[in-house]
């Protein structure tokens, strides 16, 4: 065995930290270690020990040249953790696996990272903690927290958002996405409407309902794409000087009686942002404690 096959072995690379090949290495075992996966991958096992043995041993023999560059993109310094960053490459090759190319409390940046490798790294870690700290529960909202960590969500709003309207004091970007709607009544009420109406998003549960000025509600959010339920969601809820939201209603589409919703209403989210407005990561730090600590 030389290093580069150790490494191979064990999925890291050069860029790893001591601390990442140690996870790494833990994560395998989980997988191939005979009391949980069956003895016939005691040999598997016994590679994956021997390659991370030969790593600790050989780690300095082999020079990869110049350290590799930071990961261009922010940090969360008040982050309840670091995490992976990962780059997949098979729209160039398929034969070319996901890569990870950095490590540390680095924000998303949706010029530079795809949503779907945000959400892996995250899920990679939400399994770590749960490990690190031995403990069962609410996995999804452990999830859902450190996913809060890592988005701004102004400044991914100017990125992942249509341009509608680009002043000198304020742009305007839209986020597609749709109401289910529960009443029937309420659906007739809704059909053909086109005009807008301000946003009176309020949670409920997990979720984000729509509401009229008098409390009406229309029903449960939902979008096009899952990043936006962490970069609209937050400027919806939270009350932020500079920021405004209207919600424009499109078609409506009814459903069958048997099922829970009667329909859903395409709509548009038009957020206004300040040109002067910056942004900000909630501190959730304590939360994420409290929940591994009360599990």
């Amino acid at each position: 065995m030389d290093l580069r096959e150790a490494y191979r072995i064990l999925g890291i690379s050069e860029t790893d930290s001591e601390t990442m090949r140690k996870r790494k290495y833990r994560r395998l075992m989980l997988l191939y270690h005979p009391d949980a996966a069956g003895d016939e991958n005691i040999h598997r096992s016994q590679r994956i020990n021997a390659a991370y043995e030969y790593v600790k041993t050989h780690s300095k023999e082999l020079s990869f040249g110049e350290a590799a560059p930071r990961w261009n993109a922010a940090v969360n310094e008040n982050a309840f953790c670091d995490r992976e960053v990962f780059v997949d490459y098979s729209f160039l090759d398929k034969r070319i696996p996901i890569r990870q190319v950095a490590e540390g409390k680095y924000l998303w940046d949706p010029y530079l990272e795809d949503f779907k490798m945000l959400a892996r790294s995250v899920a990679m870690r939400t399994a770590d903690l749960i490990r690190e700290y031995a403990c069962h529960g609410d996995e999804a909202g452990l999830f859902h927290l450190l996913m809060q960590d890592f988005i701004e969500p102004i400044s991914c709003a100017r990125k992942v958002g249509l341009c509608q309207e680009a002043g000198e004091e304020s742009e305007v970007y839209a986020f597609a996405g749709a109401v289910g709607v529960s009443d029937f009544g309420l659906v007739r009420a809704l059909q053909g409407r086109e005009q807008s109406f301000e946003v009176f998003a309020r949670p409920e549960g997990s979720r984000v309902a729509i509401s009229d000025r008098e409390g009406v509600i229309y029903g449960n959010l939902s979008y096009d794409e899952d990043s936006f339920y962490y970069v609209v969601n937050p400027l919806l809820l939270e009350d932020i000087d500079g920021v405004k939201a209207k919600l424009w209603t499109g078609e409506l589409h009814t459903a069958r009686r048997d099922l829970n919703c009667a329909g859903k209403l395409d709509i548009s989210i038009q957020i206004e942002i300040g040109a002067a407005v910056s942004g900000s990561v909630s501190d959730h730090y304590e939360e994420i404690q409290k929940l591994l600590e009360w599990w």
